[in-house]
């Protein structure tokens, strides 16, 4: 069984670095490796709000993907819990 509460912390941190990553990796180191206005977009469209790329919108973003990471772990965990703890059938001799 998964604790729910270090889960749901851990894989919103990850969200979090994985949006840093994205950012800085792909908007500024590489900015030529993939196509800028389809990076853009989609991150438009994943955070509503966020433009490309004042101070309040990369903040924005960090706290989306905080709370876009803890609800998805959280779903995940949660149905992994009940799943793990029901009790299989028994088999009929």
């Amino acid at each position: 069984m998964f604790n729910i509460r270090a889960f749901v912390w851990a894989a919103a941190w990850l969200s979090v670095i994985l949006y840093l990553i994205c950012i800085f990796l792909w908007g500024y180191v590489f900015p030529g490796l993939i196509d800028f206005d389809v990076h853009q977009k989609t991150l438009m469209n994943l955070f509503p709000g966020f433009t490309w790329l004042t101070i309040g919108s990369f903040i924005w973003g960090l706290i989306l993907s905080f709370v876009y990471g803890a609800i998805a772990s959280w779903i995940f965990a949660s149905f992994y819990n009940y799943f793990y703890s029901a009790k299989p059938a028994r088999k009929r001799r």
